[in-house]
C-alpha cells in the first residue's frame, strides 16, 4: 500500500509539473502572438502609420510637375499631383487599424493595404508614361 501511494503521488506530481509547463507554454505563444499582432520589424505599428503620415506630407509637396509647356489631361494631372501622397496615407490607415480591437480591423486594413498597392500601381503607370509622353521629340 506504501508503494502504492508513493506512485500516486509521483504521478500527481508529475501531472502537475506537465500541467505548469503547458501553461507556461500557453502564456508564451500568446505573448508572441500579441507582440506579432502589434509590431513590425519590432516597431509599433503606430510608429509605421506615424512614418507613413510624414512621408505623405512630404509627397504631397513634392510631385513630378514635368516640362514647362508640355500640356497633361486632368486625369494624368490628379493622378501624378495626389496618388503617391494617397498610397501612403492609405498605408496608414492600414497601420493604425491593424492593432486596433475593431471587429474586422485587420482585414479593413488589409483592403486598405491593397487599395495603396493599387493607387502606386496606377501612379507608376501614370508617371512612366508621362515621362515618355514629355520626352523631346
Amino acid at each position: 500500500m506504501r508503494g502504492r501511494n508513493a506512485h500516486e503521488a509521483f504521478d500527481d506530481t508529475g501531472r502537475a509539473w506537465h500541467n505548469a509547463q503547458q501553461r507556461k507554454l500557453a502564456l508564451f505563444q500568446l505573448h508572441r502572438v500579441k507582440n506579432m499582432a502589434t509590431t513590425f520589424l519590432g516597431f509599433s505599428w503606430y510608429l509605421w502609420g506615424s512614418l507613413c503620415l510624414i512621408i505623405a506630407a512630404i509627397y504631397t509637396a513634392l510631385w513630378p510637375r514635368g516640362r514647362q509647356g508640355v500640356e497633361r489631361t486632368l486625369w494624368r494631372h490628379i493622378v501624378l499631383r495626389w496618388f503617391h501622397a494617397l498610397v501612403w496615407l492609405l498605408l496608414a490607415l492600414s497601420c493604425f487599424l491593424r492593432p486596433a480591437a475593431l471587429p474586422g480591423g485587420r482585414t479593413i486594413s488589409n483592403v486598405l493595404a491593397v487599395l495603396a498597392l493599387l493607387a502606386y500601381f496606377t501612379f507608376m503607370g501614370t508617371l512612366m508614361t508621362d515621362v515618355r509622353y514629355q520626352r523631346p521629340k
